[in-house]
């Protein structure tokens, strides 16, 4: 049996690439005769002598594996890809990695410079594009030059799926709907298996208020994968719509799915499930959900207050009073809150 067939993990694996990383470092620094270049040479890796490429290639490997593998190993990654940048300033990938390791040191200012190096160095990898255009989306909040960039990455490559995602997304967020859509319905295209996709696009559906197409991408969803997540948003759709029996299955196969885990609060479910019943008329019923949800969280007051509202439909005043004031009580330490029996939700 090999060494690799004998590792029992990922950890193990990792441990075992980066071991020999190191070796491989440790022979070409005793080994190998030290790269001499002047400055002139230092941007064309054709002038580096095959030793320091061969160097450079391996601290550039090692680091990629310790970022990959190890989250506590930034520092020692920044300092590899710092190696082979300083060893081959014109390898455009070595300047890139330095810029993700930058970024994860939240070193923003230096993972620009090297991203935008990146680029100048290798301007049709559109890779590098969509990269620095996350950057500026999520650091830098500049959208517009974060669209620039995703527009560039899909023109390079019309099948960037991360770069097709991730302008959906942000079109979505400026409200730009047709053009979040169109990416999209691309994105389906490329690969009519993608769960992210669905899920994504769904989620914009239903920010937009489309209810019947974003049920459409849940029920995709739920073919594609038993997640018990997709019966909880469904069950929320379904309610919405005025299905309520539809709502109360999914809520029900919710629960049989996440039985004994905490994926959720499970007393919310609960609540939104009650709801439902209340909606199709099973007031017995619903304060049953109403009881599980104070059960498992007695100091939910919107529980309390539906439950209220139960038991004034089913006659039971003192209980209903009782309720009402608990949830007021709690109302009050929460701020920002809105009463269901006032405003109906």
């Amino acid at each position: 049996m090999t060494q690799i067939a004998q590792m029992n993990s990922s950890t193990d694996f990792a441990d075992y690439i980066i071991f020999n990383l190191c070796k491989a470092i440790e022979l070409l620094l005793r080994d190998a005769d030290k790269p001499r270049h002047d400055d002139s040479d230092l941007e064309d890796l054709q002038t580096i002598s095959e030793p320091a490429v061969k160097l450079h290639t391996v601290y550039k490997n090692r680091g990629h594996a310790t970022l990959l593998f190890f989250s506590a190993g930034r520092d020692r990654a920044f300092n590899d890809f710092n190696k082979a940048v300083e060893l081959a300033p014109g390898d455009a990938e070595a300047r890139f990695l330095r810029g993700r390791a930058n970024e994860r040191l939240r070193n923003f200012d230096a993972a620009l410079q090297d991203y935008s190096r990146a680029i100048e160095l290798d301007p049709v990898n559109a890779g590098f594009h969509y990269w620095r255009g996350v950057f500026y989306r999520f650091h830098i909040k500049n959208t517009t030059t974060a669209l620039r960039d995703y527009d560039r990455a899909i023109e390079l490559d019309p099948a960037h799926a991360e770069a097709l995602l991730g302008r959906g997304c942000l079109y979505g967020k400026l409200k730009n709907y047709a053009a979040a859509f169109k990416d999209f319905d691309r994105l389906v295209e490329l690969d009519p298996t993608d769960f992210n996709t669905f899920c994504q696009r769904m989620k914009m559906n239903r920010k937009k208020g489309d209810l019947k197409a974003a049920l459409h991408d849940l029920d995709t969803m739920i073919r594609l994968t038993n997640d018990s997540n997709i019966y909880n948003w469904r069950a929320d759709i379904h309610a919405r719509m005025g299905n309520f029996n539809a709502a109360i299955r999914d809520y029900t196969k919710y629960f049989k799915l996440t039985f004994n885990l905490l994926q959720m609060r499970q007393d919310d479910v609960h609540l939104r499930r009650g709801r439902a019943f209340m909606g199709k008329g099973d007031i017995v019923v619903a304060l049953r959900d109403f009881n599980a949800a104070i059960k498992l969280n007695p100091k939910n007051a919107k529980a309390h207050t539906h439950r209220a509202r139960a038991h004034t439909l089913l006659g039971n005043h003192d209980a209903a009073k009782k309720d009402t004031e608990t949830a007021a009580a709690l109302a009050a330490k929460e701020p920002g809150f809105s009463n269901p029996a006032e405003t109906g939700k």
